[in-house]
């Protein structure tokens, strides 16, 4: 279930991507992606040997450019390559491209593996997901329906060595360890504090009860710093500091007010007030851009029109609408 919610996360993400930037800008998502596709390698399909799809060329080999191309550079690469592949010019040449003399049957396959090289580097989400997953993770990927087939995850899961199957449940157990430790400590102490005898915990450091927590906080903010999130890097520190502060507190080292504790909280709310504002703005500029059903009964399917002002300019009365479209007039 977590591999195939990732699955379906992986194949929407990186949207945010422009097109035209340079990869040097890295997105966290893309470290992410090659993250989960590490722990997770052992659900991914398993290579094999008498496959030929194995043998695919890299895509910036394919088109001779660096993995830091911009996508104008990716652009004239494509068609400068597959200008060589053009039927005509290869007969003037005598069939020969880079050196070697093929068939035109060979200089079509090159020309379209050269073509899906084009569409998935060109497509700012398509190279985000080739650059974290390869050939075989982005084909995966694109297919999301294997990712809820438990057919398919368990024989490649079968398939997969034991380093792969050993790390994932490693992994996983540390993962869930580490998550299921945190509110244990804090229970305990908490339970032998409200007890008559108490125990070994009562007069235990809040700070050092945290340590699955500070943990955790070190890697993934090592995570945010090596994709250079530098905003989500702000709200986290933000939100670590507040956990450290109030811990400290506990632990009666800091002779502070709790107003004054809580000032790590109140910038990590400000944080994620203001990027929630974003992305508010960001929805509303996108339903502006959508047509209503309302817009389309009105100026498509009864064709009013309208003045330089936006006003009708015609008042007459709708006589069709969108449930009286047939199923053709519909699509």
């Amino acid at each position: 279930l977590i591999f195939s919610a990732i699955v379906v996360v992986a194949a929407g993400q990186s949207s945010s991507c422009p097109v035209g930037a340079s990869p040097k800008t890295t997105t966290m998502k893309t470290y992410q992606l090659k993250f989960l596709a590490w722990v997770f390698s052992a659900f991914l399909p398993p290579d094999d040997p008498n496959s030929q799809n194995d043998e695919v060329e890299d895509y910036y080999a394919l088109l001779d450019v660096s993995k830091n191309a911009r996508a104008d550079d990716i652009k004239k690469a494509y068609r400068k390559k597959s200008l060589l592949l053009h039927p005509d010019k290869l007969r003037q040449r005598g069939m020969k491209y880079e050196g070697q003399i093929i068939t035109e049957d060979e200089a079509r396959a090159r020309f379209q593996q050269m073509k899906a090289a084009y569409d998935t580097l060109s497509d700012p989400k398509k190279r985000q997901l080739y650059d974290a997953l390869g050939h075989k993770g982005l084909d995966f990927v694109q297919n999301p329906s294997h990712a809820w087939d438990p057919h398919v995850l368990l024989g490649n899961l079968a398939k997969s060595s034991l380093f792969d199957r050993t790390k994932l449940i490693t992994l996983v157990l540390l993962f869930f360890g580490l998550v299921l430790l945190q509110p244990i400590l804090l229970c305990a102490k908490v339970d032998q504090m409200l007890a008559q005898n108490g125990g070994s915990l009562e007069n235990a450091s809040w700070v050092a009860l945290c340590v699955p927590f500070w943990l955790y906080a070190l890697f993934f903010g090592v995570l945010l710093i090596i994709g250079k999130a530098l905003f989500p890097l702000l709200q986290w520190i933000a939100f670590v500091a507040g956990v450290l502060f109030l811990t400290m507190k506990f632990d009666n080292v800091l002779p502070w007010k709790y107003s004054v504790v809580f000032i790590p909280f109140y910038f990590w709310i400000f944080f994620r007030a203001f990027e929630a504002r974003k992305q508010k703005v960001k929805a509303n500029a996108d339903m502006e851009k959508m047509v209503t059903i309302e817009y389309l009964e009105k100026y498509v399917i009864n064709e009013k029109q309208q003045d330089e002002e936006g006003n009708d300019i015609e008042a007459q009365q709708m006589h069709r609408t969108y449930n009286d479209l047939s199923t053709e007039e519909k699509d």
